[in-house]
């Protein structure tokens, strides 16, 4: 015969947050991403108050102005009269074409000159 006696499980304290192993990372990753989004809150906030004050306005309206400067290498067509927006393209792909290339660079294995002996 078996005799079965359930235990009282505890209940849900606070401070089980911090000292219990099973909630305390879980803790700590949403009390850092809090204090993240309050920083990134409190850092626009204070970019929008200052740019206000100086009478500008927080947009992306450069983009459309013409760019006035030159891109050497790049793999769409550009000018020193293009846009801001597509100079940026342009960066984006170029970056792009050498990581690719850097990636296939690094890969490659180089064929031995003196072929392997063994000497033991």
């Amino acid at each position: 015969m078996t005799i079965s006696v359930d235990v009282p499980k505890d209940s849900f304290r606070l401070r089980q947050l911090l000292y219990d192993t099973r909630y305390r990372s879980l803790t700590i990753q949403v009390v850092a991403f809090i204090l993240l989004m309050l920083s990134f809150s409190w850092l626009v906030s204070n970019t929008v108050q200052n740019l206000s004050a100086l009478g500008k306005d927080f947009d992306f309206g450069f983009l459309s102005t013409p760019a006035g400067y030159d891109i050497n290498q790049r793999l769409i067509e550009y000018s020193s009269q293009s846009s801001h927006g597509r100079a940026a393209i342009v960066g984006i792909l170029n970056t792009l074409l050498v990581a690719f290339l850097g990636c296939i660079v690094a890969t490659h294995q180089p064929r031995r000159l003196y072929p392997q002996t063994d000497l033991a």
